[in-house]
């Protein structure tokens, strides 16, 4: 398989993985309501990519992690970009929060 990064896919990560630039997309796209529970001052790029080896080169994610307000539970937004309907999205997904509770244990047994 070719490799399908394009350059909107190359802008979409580099301006996300920007904190300033995401802050402001999520402050603009989620809900009011979801909004004020987010702590968006700790707001941070989470260098883990959650997609695996095989993916890697067809994929790309941006990882950000923050706090609830009130509880200081951690938080993460996973920003995933898609060029085109994927019919596999909601395995994707599940794949990904997978890995994030296993990534997650591991930090919590050390």
């Amino acid at each position: 398989m070719a490799k399908r990064h394009t350059d909107h896919d190359k802008l979409f990560k580099m301006a996300l993985s920007d904190i300033p630039t995401a802050k402001e997309f999520l402050k603009t796209f989620l809900p009011k309501e979801i909004r004020k529970l987010i702590d968006f001052s700790q707001l941070e790029l989470d260098n883990t990519s959650y997609i695996t080896r095989e993916l890697k080169q067809f994929l790309s994610d941006v990882v950000l992690k923050a706090a609830f307000i009130k509880s200081g539970t951690a938080l993460i937004v996973l920003l995933e970009h898609k060029s085109k309907i994927s019919h596999d999205i909601y395995i994707q997904l599940i794949e990904y929060i997978i890995r994030i509770l296993k990534k997650n244990r591991k930090k919590n047994d050390t």
